[in-house]
């Protein structure tokens, strides 16, 4: 008998933004670009799309989200 389920819509229980905002920041680097943790804070909780793909835009890159 389930007497209860537990979800962690990423951040209610751990607060985990600069863990991502630092793995974006790696991938960046590999894509020969610098980017900083505070280009992330305007997509905070849009997605992962808009979380990376918004920072993209501001440097004028086009990032193969998929890949």
């Amino acid at each position: 008998m389930i007497k209860g389920v537990l979800f962690d819509m990423d951040g209610v229980l751990v607060d985990s933004e600069r863990f991502i905002a630092r793995a974006a920041i790696m991938m960046f680097e590999e894509l020969g670009v610098q980017v900083k943790p505070e280009d992330f804070h305007p997509f905070v909780g849009t997605g992962e799309n808009r979380y990376l793909g918004g920072v993209a835009e501001k440097y004028g890159i086009t990032v193969d989200l998929p890949k």
